[in-house]
C-alpha cells in the first residue's frame, strides 16, 4: 500500500484504504483547498492533484483496479467521482475558476474523459453497467453537460466551444451511440435513445440553435447539421433500422421528422432562411426526401402504409408543396422553382400510384 500526501497551505487532504497493492495521491498548493480519497479493494489508482484556491475533490473507489484522477487549476472549482466495480476509469481536467463535474461509474470497464477550461462550466456523467464511454470537452464558460449510459457498450461524446451551451445525453440499451459537437453559444441539444445499436450525431455552429432526438426501437440512426442562428430541428423516430439525415444552412430554419415503423428514411436540406419542412411517416420502407432553398419555403410530406417514395425540391421563394400518400408503392414527386408566391399539392390514396408536379415560375 502506498500512500502520498502533498501540500503547500492547504486547509484539508484525507485518504482512507483498504486493500492491497492500492496507490494514492493528494497535490495541494494554495489555500482553502478540500481534497478527500477513499478506496476499498485492491490494485486501485487514485489521484488529486489542486493548484489555486477554495478548490474542492472527492474520489471513492470500491473494487479492483479502477484508475481515478482529478487535476483542478484555478479558484472555487468542484469535481467528485465515484467508481463501483472492477478496471473502471475516469480521468477529469478543470482549468478556471468556478468549474463543476460530477462522474459516477457503477459496472466493470467503464472509461470517462473529461475536459473543462473556462469559468462556471458543468459536467455531470452517470453510467450503469459494463464497458460503456464517456467523453467531454467544454471549452469557454457556463456550458453545462449532462450524459447518462445504461446498459452495455454505449458511446457518449460532448464538445462545446463557446459560451452557455446545452447538451443532454440519455442511452438506454447496448452498443448505442450519440455524439455532439457544439460550436458558439446558447446552442442546445437533447438526445435520448432507448433501445440498441442505435447512432446519433448532431453538430451545431452558431447561436442559438436546437436539436431534439428521439430514437426508441434497434439500429436507427440520425445526423443533424445546423450552422447558422436560431434554427430547430426534432426527431422522433420507433421502430427498426430508420434513417434520418438532416442538414440547415441559415437563419431561423424548422424541421420536424417522425418516423415509426421499420426501414424508413427522411433526407432534408434547408439552405437559406425561414424554411420549414414537416415530415411524418409511419410504416415500412417509407422514403422522404425534402430539398429547401432561398427564403422562405414549406414542405410537408405525410406518408401511410409502405414503400412510397416522396420527392419535394423548392428553390426561390414564398413556396409551399404538400404530398399525402397513404397505401403501399406510391410514387410523388414536386419541383418548385421561382420567386412567386404558390402552392402544389399531391394526393394519392391506393397502390402503385405515380404523381408528377413541376411547376415553374419564370421572373
Amino acid at each position: 500500500m502506498k500512500n502520498l500526501l502533498l501540500g503547500a497551505m492547504a486547509l484539508l487532504a484525507t485518504t482512507t484504504m483498504f486493500g492491497q497493492n492500492n496507490t494514492s495521491t493528494i497535490n495541494q498548493v494554495g489555500v482553502g483547498n478540500f481534497a478527500n480519497l477513499v478506496v476499498k479493494g485492491s490494485n486501485n489508482i487514485a489521484d488529486i492533484s489542486q493548484n489555486g484556491n477554495d478548490n474542492e475533490a472527492d474520489i471513492e473507489q470500491c473494487g479492483d483496479g479502477n484508475f481515478g484522477k482529478i487535476e483542478q487549476e484555478g479558484d472555487g472549482n468542484e469535481s467528485y467521482l465515484t467508481q463501483t466495480g472492477n478496471e473502471n476509469f475516469s480521468c477529469v481536467v478543470q482549468v478556471g475558476d468556478e468549474n463543476w463535474s460530477d462522474v459516477d461509474q457503477t459496472g466493470n470497464g467503464n472509461f470517462n474523459d473529461g475536459y473543462q477550461f473556462g469559468n462556471e462550466n458543468k459536467s455531470d456523467v452517470d453510467q450503469l453497467g459494463n464497458d460503456n464511454q464517456s467523453e467531454f470537452d467544454q471549452q469557454g464558460n457556463e456550458n453545462r453537460s449532462r450524459l447518462l449510459q445504461v446498459g452495455d457498450e454505449n458511446e457518449g461524446y460532448v464538445s462545446q466551444t463557446g459560451n452557455k451551451n446545452k447538451s443532454k445525453i440519455k442511452q438506454k440499451g447496448d452498443r448505442n451511440l450519440s455524439s455532439i459537437d457544439q460550436n458558439g453559444k446558447n446552442n442546445k441539444n437533447k438526445s435520448v435513445q432507448i433501445g440498441d445499436d442505435n447512432e446519433n450525431i448532431v453538430a451545431q455552429a452558431g447561436k442559438r440553435n436546437r436539436v431534439d432526438v428521439r430514437q426508441k426501437g434497434n439500429d436507427n440512426e440520425s445526423d443533424i447539421n445546423q450552422i447558422g442562428k436560431d434554427n430547430e430541428s426534432f426527431l422522433f423516430q420507433k421502430g427498426n433500422d430508420n434513417d434520418n439525415y438532416s442538414f440547415q444552412f441559415g437563419d431561423r430554419n424548422y424541421n420536424d421528422i417522425t418516423q415509426v415503423g421499420n426501414d424508413n428514411l427522411s433526407v432534408a436540406t434547408q439552405i437559406g432562411d425561414d424554411h420549414k419542412n414537416l415530415t411524418l411517416q409511419r410504416g415500412n420502407e417509407n422514403k422522404s426526401y425534402v430539398t429547401q432553398r432561398g427564403n422562405p419555403q414549406c414542405a410537408i410530406t405525410f406518408q401511410l402504409g409502405h414503400n412510397n417514395t416522396s420527392i419535394i425540391d423548392q428553390r426561390g421563394a414564398s413556396l409551399t408543396a404538400t404530398t399525402i400518400q397513404t397505401g403501399d408503392n406510391n410514387f410523388g414527386f414536386i419541383i418548385q422553382t421561382g420567386a412567386a408566391t404558390f402552392s402544389d399539392v399531391l394526393i394519392q390514396t391506393g397502390s402503385g400510384n405515380f404523381g408528377y408536379i413541376d411547376n415553374v415560375i419564370y421572373p
